[in-house]
């Protein structure tokens, strides 16, 4: 099956992947491919995520925690701040719905539960919700879906890991 697209039903005859012919792709593995039975009316767009329909299907997430280290930001980061997160090829706005914990040299090293903000250099657990389909795995689940870049004016404000999903259903 190919999500967010809906697609089921379709057979894949070649993978690629920079000019080379492999067997099979791995989770989170950027390829190309020869699919069979799209329609006209039917997409396949960049970003898209092809599953084994036998192994069940695919779902975006509807929310997600994740471990972010926050990079570069003069101010303060409170829940409701809404950046682009971009996973592998998804660029996706995302609220910070909620911040679980935090840790730094503010802190002394401890960690603070559900602190009101987020300082520079700060780690976290923060929760996030997407505003449109976004397709994401814990880390220990598939490293390539669990990594996370956090974006806001084309500066880089967190990098992170994603520690659990919520499946939209």
């Amino acid at each position: 099956g190919i999500a967010p697209a809906g697609l089921t039903n379709k057979k894949m005859f070649s993978i690629e992947q920079h000019k080379k012919v492999l067997d099979s792709a791995g989770p989170g593995n950027s390829v190309g491919m020869s699919i069979k039975g799209i329609g006209k009316d039917e997409t396949v767009s960049p970003g898209d995520i092809i599953y084994i329909e036998k192994e069940g299907e695919c779902l975006p997430v509807k929310s997600f925690t994740a471990m972010v280290v926050v990079q570069e930001h003069p101010g303060v980061l409170k829940p409701g701040y809404c950046p682009l997160i971009f996973s592998r090829t998804a660029k996706i706005a995302c609220k910070m719905t909620k911040i679980l914990w935090k840790m730094g040299k503010k802190t002394g090293g401890q960690k603070v539960d559900n602190p009101p903000e987020l300082s520079q250099f700060e780690s976290a657990e923060v929760e996030f919700e997407p505003t449109q389909p976004l397709f994401l795995e814990p880390f220990e689940k598939c490293a390539a879906l669990g990594r996370i870049a956090v974006m806001d004016s084309n500066r880089l404000k967190m990098l992170g890991k994603v520690t659990s999903t919520v499946s939209a259903s």
